[in-house]
């Protein structure tokens, strides 16, 4: 994983996790901040991993490097750390 940089973290100093959400098409439909606050990019990974088991698939894209759930119905939600 990469390494933290000051854009990985928000002003208080705690990693946050962005949201969005696509319809089917592929287009975002909201966008909007994962709850809670973590300490680093392991704590965000693994609360996006165990969110992650609610959904009928999902993966990590390492080239967009986002983490994402596609519910059975076919929408996506995206998780990325910030």
């Amino acid at each position: 994983m990469p390494s933290h940089t000051s854009s990985d973290r928000d002003r208080s100093g705690a990693v946050i996790v962005k949201v969005e959400e696509m319809n089917r098409d592929g287009q975002c439909v909201h966008e909007g901040d994962f709850t809670g606050e973590f300490p680093d990019r392991q704590a965000a990974a693994a609360a996006i991993k165990l969110h992650l088991q609610q959904f009928a698939s999902s993966g990590h894209d390492e080239t967009g490097d986002f983490w994402w759930g596609r519910a059975a119905n076919g929408c996506e939600t995206r998780f990325f750390i910030r």
